[in-house]
C-alpha cells in the first residue's frame, strides 16, 4: 500500500473560512476539480459550505460575546441578590425569637435530596481534536463514571470503553491512513455496581486526523 502524505486542515475556527475559500477557488476557477475528476455534486457542496462557514462563525462569535456580557450582568445581580437575602436570613437566624418552623418555611433549612439515577444524563462539555488523540471532557456529577460509545455514522454505536475520571482520551488511528473521518461520541453514567443508569448524553461529532507516524 502506498504511503500518502498527511492532509492539512486548520484547527483554529478563525483560520477555516480563508482556507476553505482558497481551496474552493483552486478547485473551481483553478480547474483542479475537473483535473482530478471531482463530482459536480461534491463541488456544489463545498461551495455551499464555503458560503455558510463565515456566516455561522460570525453568528457563533456574536453569540459568545453576548453570552459573556449577559453572564457578567447575571453574576453581578446574583451576587448582590445573595448578599441581600443572606443578610436578612442571618438576622433571623441570630434572633432570640427564632422558630425553626419559620426557618424551614423560609427555605433556610434544607435536607439533602439524593440525585435521581433515572434522570441522570452526562454532559460532554468539550471535545478537542489533536493529531494523536481525541479528548472528551465530561461532567462527572454524583456518579461513578461513564461508558463511552462511539460511531462512524451516528447510527450504529459500539461501547468503546469506560471512564471514571474526566477527560477521556480516544487514541485510535483513523481507519484509512491520511483520510479524515467523522466520529460520534455519546456517554452513559454507571453506578458503583457498574450498572448503566439514566439517559444517554447528547451526541458530539468531531473530525479526526490520527495516523501512525
Amino acid at each position: 500500500m502506498p504511503k500518502f502524505k498527511a492532509i492539512y486542515y486548520p484547527r483554529l475556527d478563525g483560520d477555516v473560512p480563508p482556507f476553505y475559500a482558497h481551496a474552493v477557488e483552486e478547485l473551481t476557477t483553478g480547474g483542479l476539480a475537473t483535473k482530478y475528476g471531482i463530482l459536480p455534486a461534491d463541488v456544489l457542496k463545498i461551495e455551499a459550505n464555503s458560503t455558510n462557514i463565515p456566516v455561522v462563525l460570525q453568528a457563533s462569535n456574536d453569540a459568545a460575546v453576548a453570552a459573556k456580557e449577559a453572564t457578567s450582568v447575571k453574576n453581578e445581580d446574583f451576587a448582590t441578590s445573595k448578599f441581600d437575602l443572606l443578610n436578612v436570613f442571618t438576622a433571623i437566624n441570630r434572633s432570640p425569637l427564632l422558630d425553626e418552623a419559620d426557618a424551614v418555611a423560609l427555605g433556610m433549612r434544607q435536607g439533602h435530596t439524593p440525585p435521581d439515577p433515572t434522570s441522570a444524563q452526562p454532559v460532554i462539555s468539550k471535545v478537542t481534536s489533536l493529531h494523536n488523540k481525541i479528548i472528551i471532557d465530561w461532567v462527572k456529577g454524583a456518579w461513578n463514571g461513564v461508558n463511552v460509545y462511539a460511531s462512524y455514522d451516528n447510527i450504529t454505536f459500539e461501547k468503546l470503553d469506560k471512564d471514571n475520571r474526566s477527560p477521556f482520551e480516544d487514541k485510535r488511528l483513523n481507519k484509512v491512513a491520511h483520510v479524515p473521518e467523522k466520529r460520534y461520541y455519546k456517554l452513559c453514567y454507571f453506578d458503583t455496581t457498574g450498572e448503566e443508569i439514566g439517559l444517554m448524553s447528547l451526541v458530539s461529532m468531531v473530525i479526526t486526523d490520527i495516523y501512525a507516524v
